[in-house]
């Protein structure tokens, strides 16, 4: 199992469980699944950039829902 860390996201590059052959991408949020792959991948290059793609979307629609802090007057 592969796992890289932005901030709180977290994506793990895994065997998948029904075709241990194949590998999946799961991105959590601490210790709760944000995202997973809809699909099994050929090999661990594939879901490690499928995967980081997933991750830098998360990042992004994290970063743009978070609130702009106010400005001191």
């Amino acid at each position: 199992m592969e796992t890289r860390t932005t901030g709180p996201l977290t994506l793990q590059v895994e065997p998948c469980a029904e075709d241990p052959t194949r590998y999946r991408w799961v991105i959590r949020d601490r210790d709760h699944i944000l995202r997973v792959a809809a699909y099994a991948l050929p090999d661990a290059v594939s879901a490690r950039a499928q995967g980081g793609a997933a991750l830098a979307e998360a990042t992004a629609l994290r970063r743009d829902a978070d609130p702009v802090p106010p400005r001191p007057a």
